[in-house]
């Protein structure tokens, strides 16, 4: 009778067990399919809009994300909005051949090339005519509506033509990281503006202005599908429409587009030329620098981005070695600390002596103007020498040649927002112990040693220069708008409170930029169609016969307009005749010498 009970209770407990991990597998589906089917496990997953994708084909009309244009309102993401015929792939088995031709004259296309592209449906898209969406008037479109062809529609598509598009370096890329999704973005997520497979800015103003350009859901057009991709009998095609009078917002920045254009054309076409990769130009406004146009090189593919190379980088906001340009900022100092004396004399006999510190030849004697045209190493040296390295480094600061210089300030729940992304501190000393040493002085004074500047703060540098020593915050971007073109908010034009120096200096200053061109180390620039000043600059790298090729100024000088910096990175002048190297040392003066004639005949 015990073994009997023994067997019972084995067998009870047994059912148990069974009836308790059933009860857990119904409560599980019941968690699944009733209260976590909008946030399913610690990803957040929508399980009923992953059922509803998984048996419906669907093509996106719109975004939802917000666009960028330039200072005219010209987008320059190439994007247009315009009414096309959007095709799914089930056409293909349907589609009869009477309609085929019908289709054909409506639309005024080949028949043989509409054929072509409905057999190679693989996935709902637009059709097209030399790689463009076809578009479509209203007339046509009731023309076609009266066909009733299943899978076939008309509707409004916004359309990026990434052959109009500039600035890429500057916009940025977008990426999908589901990561950052959920930890910088879980507020968009829980509204349903984002999704985990959601794109999102990853560099340039995209990065930036994430939150604000995100905008709205996409906006797109489906049908219901069974297993084999055919439409589910009396399912029409589904509209999902995001109307919205005020989003998403969009930017309008301070570029313009035709500059921009052109800005990029002349640095690759140089390039390309010269046999060189990297490279960047700064355009900014005279009058505030403001961003006219940013170029950097090497090119890259929007849609196959690798995010380990370094192509993407916007080269005009990274640092690198000046060179001789940044004399001028040494210029500026010495004449303000009164360390150089109206009408003094130095000698160059080609090396100063000491400290392997030399000059490219013998200058003789040489005042303090002829110095800064004939961008003498050793009367700089001397200067930076007399200055010291607190000095120095006061002036850099105080000019905008320390830390960042881009637009900073107080925006949309960031009290220290940067519009411009990955933007490099410029800097003079980077180790301590180097302020001491007297040769590390005198080749911080000719822009060598531990100095790095970024072309937008060498191009800012002349704005301040032109403005007797008020420093500006160069904008890239002008404001923020609603979908309707009302204004969200409009960044301010920010500059420091306090000049710097006297007016008498930087008069003096802007007369020896022009003898630069006049007589100096810019004498190639004379042929140019408008008088022209600057500063020429080749800069030593960590690789011997390897240099920085620099040229930043102003023009017209006369009414300035336009304050550029032009560099070119890694001029490896190894293995090339003397005359060979001239030639490719200018490259930075022959492409400023294009830009301002460029901008010379736009505007006459």
């Amino acid at each position: 009778m015990s073994i009997i009970q023994s067997r019972k209770k084995r067998m009870f407990r047994v059912m148990l067990l069974i009836v308790f991990l059933f009860g857990i597998v119904i409560g599980r589906l019941a968690w699944i399919q009733i209260i976590a089917t909008k946030d399913f496990s610690k990803h957040h997953i929508n399980l009923i809009e992953n059922s509803v994708k998984q048996r419906q084909q669907s093509f996106v009309l719109s975004s939802g994300r917000g666009n960028i244009y330039d200072r005219h309102g010209i987008s320059l993401l190439g994007e247009k909005e315009l009414q096309t015929v959007i095709v799914f792939p089930f056409i293909r088995e349907s589609i009869e051949r009477s309609k085929i031709e019908a289709l054909t004259k409506i639309l005024q296309i080949d028949e043989q090339s509409l054929v072509k592209q409905l057999k190679s449906l693989k996935r709902p898209t637009y059709l097209q005519q030399n790689g463009q969406p076809i578009t479509v008037s209203t007339y046509q479109q009731k023309e076609i509506e009266s066909l009733q062809i299943p899978g076939i529609i008309v509707s409004n598509y916004h359309f990026q033509d990434e052959e109009q598009m500039v600035a890429k370096h500057l916009i940025g890329f977008l990426a999908n990281d589901p990561k950052e999704i959920e930890e910088k973005y879980h507020e968009s997520l829980e509204e349903g503006l984002l999704n985990r497979n959601s794109l999102i800015g990853r560099s340039g103003l995209q990065k930036t202005f994430q939150e604000i350009l995100q905008g709205t859901k996409e906006s797109k057009i489906a049908y219901f599908v069974d297993n084999q991709g055919k439409p589910l009998n009396g399912l029409a095609s589904k509209y999902q429409i995001q109307e919205d009078q005020f989003y998403p917002l969009s930017l309008v920045t301070t570029i313009d587009k035709e500059m921009q254009k052109a800005t990029e054309e002349i640095l690759q076409k140089e390039l390309q030329a010269s046999g060189l990769k990297e490279g960047s130009i700064v355009i900014l406004d005279t009058k505030n620098a403001d961003i006219l146009a940013m170029a950097s090189a090497p090119d890259f593919n929007l849609n196959q981005v690798d995010p380990n190379s370094t192509n993407w980088n916007n080269k005009a906001v990274q640092v690198i070695e000046p060179g001789s340009i940044f004399k001028t900022l040494i210029a500026i100092a010495a004449m303000e600390e009164g360390v150089v004396k109206e009408g003094e004399k130095f000698f160059c006999s080609g090396d100063y002596g000491s400290e392997q510190f030399t000059c490219s030849k013998a200058h003789g004697e040489i005042t303090f103007e002829e110095g800064f045209a004939e961008s003498c190493n050793i009367v700089f040296g001397e200067l930076a020498k007399r200055l010291g390295p607190e000095k120095i480094e006061e002036y850099a600061e105080k000019l905008g040649l320390v830390g960042i210089v881009g637009w900073t300030d107080e925006f949309f729940k960031q009290e220290n927002f940067k519009q411009i992304d990955n933007e490099q501190s410029n800097r003079v000393f980077y180790e301590p112990m180097k302020r001491k040493d007297l040769g590390s002085i005198l080749r911080t004074g000719i822009g060598q040693q531990d100095v790095r500047i970024s072309p937008l703060a060498a191009a800012n540098l002349i704005v301040t220069i032109l403005h007797h020593g008020e420093v500006y915050q160069p904008r890239l971007v002008e404001k923020v708008i609603y979908k309707n073109e009302t204004e969200y908010f409009e960044f301010p034009i920010q500059k420091r409170e306090s000049l710097i120096g006297n007016e008498r200096s930087y008069e003096r200053l802007k007369k020896m930029m022009e003898k630069v061109v006049d007589e100096g180390t810019g004498r190639y620039l004379n042929q140019a169609r408008w008088d022209l000043a600057g500063k020429s600059g080749t800069a030593e790298t960590s690789v011997k016969g390897v240099y920085n090729s620099w040229f930043i100024g102003y023009g017209p000088v006369e009414r300035p307009r336009y304050a550029i910096a032009v560099a070119i990175k890694n001029v490896d002048t190894r293995s090339l005749s003397e005359l060979e190297k001239q030639v490719k040392e200018r490259i930075a003066k022959k492409i400023f010498l294009e830009l301002m004639d460029e901008l010379a005949l736009k505007k006459k």
